[in-house]
């Protein structure tokens, strides 16, 4: 585990890889949270809410497995590693401004299942990629401490975060204005990710 945090922070592409998974567990945070805070405004009744979850659920791995088996492979062919790593900042973008214009269940609904599909089928492997460049010790070792610690520290800043806003008061629109820039500044660093991977690649073609 030390190895691999050692090679995360001698390699500013690795860091790179770093704080792109780390912005994403933060901005998973935001969503999860908020799904909560809008189903619990529904009313006590658990049954209710078990079953508007389950909804949720099912709609997100349906839109996902559509996804995979439509879209993903002719995505990666066609718009390349760096633009298909600023699919999901984009739609974290879009759907926290709908979110925070709407305010409804049905925006959160539609914004959740997109955003999943997207993550698990679009940029899940575009991020897999980016590792296939480095070597066999980093591709093992470097992976599992960002996987893992990264992703947690992310957990932890997004709750964190998300807590001491509902503390202040803010709500959704208060969360999406802090959600927005992040999203930008996450959309910039997947292009450089996805330039940089294929740059590598090349170099090692060569």
């Amino acid at each position: 585990a030390w190895q691999g945090l050692r090679a995360v922070f001698t390699s500013r592409y690795l860091l790179g890889i770093s704080a792109f998974v780390l912005i994403l567990a933060v901005l998973v945070t935001f969503l999860y949270f908020t799904r909560l805070a809008m189903v619990a405004a529904l009313g006590e009744d658990t049954d209710l809410r078990t079953t508007i979850l389950a909804r949720i659920d099912l709609i997100t791995q349906i839109t996902t497995l559509l996804v995979q088996l439509v879209v993903t492979g002719h995505l990666m062919k066609r718009l390349g590693v760096p633009v298909t790593l600023a699919l999901l900042p984009l739609t974290v973008i879009l759907g926290f401004v709908g979110l925070a214009i709407a305010g409804t269940l049905a925006a959160l609904v539609v914004f959740e299942a997109v955003f999943r599909a997207v993550q698990r089928a679009v940029m899940r492997p575009a991020r897999e990629t980016l590792f296939t460049v480095v070597s066999r010790e980093d591709k093992y070792k470097a992976k599992a401490a960002i996987d893992t610690f990264v992703y947690r520290t992310g957990d932890v800043v997004g709750a964190w975060t998300e807590g001491l806003l509902g503390w202040l008061g803010m709500g959704l629109a208060g969360l999406a204005s802090l959600a927005v820039p992040l999203a930008v500044l996450w959309g910039a660093l997947g292009i450089w990710l996805g330039r940089t991977q294929r740059r590598m690649a090349g170099e090692r073609r060569a």
